[in-house]
């Protein structure tokens, strides 16, 4: 299999196998971090009204290869996995939500998840 060179967020160097996904590749030097969201319960409506715009604003974070996988908790979370070198780089990732600043999250959660089984073990 083919592989480019890539730099760590460390400064070091690894080669990353070509003729899989980009997003998959990005993944691969780059910490998974898992965010939670919480909505304000009184806001609903509004979150309702601004969804496509979060879509919208989602979507292209997911064509870039920086957000991985998104959706909803039940009513009043949400889930998003990103690729960045913090769960605060990942918190700044995701600052220019529709969502956020619409008001409609009440908090964000950001932790590095380290997946064992599945498209984004490391």
């Amino acid at each position: 299999m083919c592989s480019s060179k890539a730099k760590t967020a460390a400064g070091g160097s690894l080669r990353i196998p070509l003729g899989i996904p980009h997003a998959t590749r990005y993944a691969w030097y780059m910490a998974t971090i898992a965010v939670e969201y919480i909505y304000d319960a009184n806001k609903l409506d509004l979150l309702a009204q601004v969804r496509p715009k979060h879509r919208e604003h989602l979507r292209s974070l997911f064509d870039e290869g920086k957000l991985l996988a998104s959706g909803p908790l039940g009513s009043s979370h949400a889930l998003l996995i990103v690729t960045a070198d913090s769960p605060e780089e990942g918190l700044e990732l995701l600052a220019q939500d529709p969502l956020l600043e619409a008001g409609v999250i009440e908090s964000r959660t950001a932790r590095v998840w380290n997946p064992v089984i599945g498209p984004w073990n490391n």
